[in-house]
């Protein structure tokens, strides 16, 4: 392919784009997990465990997130959602283990400590280091897995300036923090194994965020030229100076985009509905009928089939381009326009927060209460 004066730039432009539209990275490549059986032989087994997600994965730390002696993964990933993810281990086992936190004299960080575990005629050694991939690192806890033995270990630490001590007569299946120079241990117990244990999670798209409601940076966009006839009510609404007598006293208003053709409109027009009715929540809803051509008794009517009750507007023509042209700004980081699309309305008609896909309600209420809806300034 000959290269062109700014066609590198084109090309990652592009491809940027493609990303914010859920595209992947590398193919959606699954993330795999090797198990070693002791013999030089690996088998990925991330399938049978529930870690093969589709996340263009950056990097994994382990670590015991709830305290109940198992090692849990959190992981990362490159350019695609969830960027950070919690995979908690809930496996029920029999086997015995110990986790070691040293703490070095002077306040000096753990950093170079090596830490040796005697079980019986069986010794496992780590080292305290900070760094173990991509931007990622362990917890500086040492955990050692020790199958079916149930004795008492000894626990011999090597400190970051030199020096080796030993702590004695320790019992496994706990936590034991050793302080340089004490000699002895302290014991902190677990949590019960697989404590409100979730299991292994439903199989999820994790490039198809539909539920994902976004604040919008200053300055904000209003709505401000609309003057027209909602079509099943008869009502007029005039964004630039009715607006506030439209959402009364209500904290926002759901401008939903909609159109005739969207499954995914039709599956969630029973949740506005019912937000709209809804006189607790100070979420009003307005529809928005994105069809081109239909006639306005072909969209009453499959507004009739779904069941709405909103005010609905219909554009065409000149007025539909200008309404599109609008919104473009809002879009543009979603990667253009597609339906559902759900716009949140301060009671001053600025457009405050987007989403796109099937809407969550309780999220969004959730989302009401957590983000002050103040009037804005400077806008």
């Amino acid at each position: 392919m000959m290269e062109t004066e700014g066609a590198f730039g084109e090309v990652w432009k592009q491809f940027a784009e493609n990303l914010k539209q859920g595209w992947s990275w590398s193919g959606f490549e699954r993330s795999v997990m090797f198990m070693n059986d002791g013999d030089a032989n690996f088998t990925n087994i991330a399938d049978v465990i529930g870690l093969d997600q589709v996340t263009d994965g950056r990097a994994m730390s382990a670590v015991d997130i709830d305290n109940d002696g198992d090692l849990d993964l959190i992981g990362t990933s490159s350019r695609t959602a969830p960027h950070l993810y919690i995979l908690r281990n809930d496996f029920v086992t029999d086997r015995h283990h110990l986790i070691v936190e040293v703490v070095p004299e002077k306040n000096l960080h753990a950093e170079g400590a090596k830490v040796i575990v005697t079980a019986g005629d069986w010794k496992q050694r780590r080292d305290v280091a900070l760094g173990y991939g991509y931007r990622t690192q362990h917890t500086l806890d040492q955990h050692f897995g020790l199958l079916d033995y149930e004795g008492k270990v000894s626990v011999e630490v090597t400190w970051p300036l030199g020096g080796t001590e030993v702590f004695d007569g320790i019992d496994v299946d706990q936590k034991v923090v050793l302080r340089q120079g004490t000699g002895t241990f302290e014991s902190l117990a677990h949590m019960p194994a697989n404590f409100n244990a979730t299991g292994r999670l439903a199989e999820t798209n994790w490039h198809k965020f539909w539920d994902k409601i976004q604040l919008l940076p200053r300055p904000y966009i209003k709505l401000d030229y609309v003057n027209e006839a909602a079509i099943n009510t008869g009502e007029l609404i005039d964004f630039a100076t009715g607006w506030e007598n439209y959402s009364k006293d209500n904290t926002v208003t759901v401008v939903n985009l909609w159109a005739t053709w969207c499954s995914n409109c039709r599956r969630e027009m029973p949740d506005l509905v019912a937000a709209d009715k809804d006189t607790t929540n100070n979420i009003r809803v307005l529809g928005i009928c994105m069809d081109e051509g239909k006639t306005p008794e072909e969209v009453v009517e499959a507004m009739g089939s779904w069941n709405m009750e909103f005010p609905t507007l219909y554009f065409q023509g000149d007025k539909r381009e200008k309404f599109l042209e609008t919104i473009a700004p809002l879009l543009s980081a979603q990667g253009g326009l597609a339906l559902p699309t759900s716009l949140v309305i301060d009671a001053d008609g600025y457009c405050r927060a987007i989403t796109q896909g099937k809407i969550n309600i309780e999220n969004l209420e959730l989302f009401i209460k957590q983000v002050p809806f103040e009037k804005p300034s400077g806008n």
